[in-house]
């Protein structure tokens, strides 16, 4: 996978690294003592928390048409498909 590839697929995530970097490099060029930096860990790790813990959950998996039809005749309930490709 290239890093475009990369970049796309975890577009959302550009921005926080980037903020937490920023901040990483602001902390180390006006060479803070450990209480900030130990902030600044404390702030990472519940970004990473999040990223671990907020993860989509899994769904059914359908690989033919006829196994949507089926799943929707079934459900006795509005259902809401979604309809996707990982490239």
């Amino acid at each position: 996978m290239i890093i475009y590839q990369i970049a796309n697929q975890f577009s959302f995530l550009v921005l926080p690294i980037m903020l937490l970097a920023g901040v990483a490099a602001l902390l180390a060029w006006r060479r803070a003592r450990w209480p900030f930096w130990l902030a600044w860990a404390g702030l990472a790790a519940l970004f990473a928390v999040f990223l671990l813990t907020s993860g989509q959950r899994s769904s059914a998996r359908y690989d033919t048409p006829e196994q949507i039809r089926q799943t929707l005749a079934t459900a006795g309930q509005p259902t809401l498909v979604e309809f996707f490709s990982n490239y």
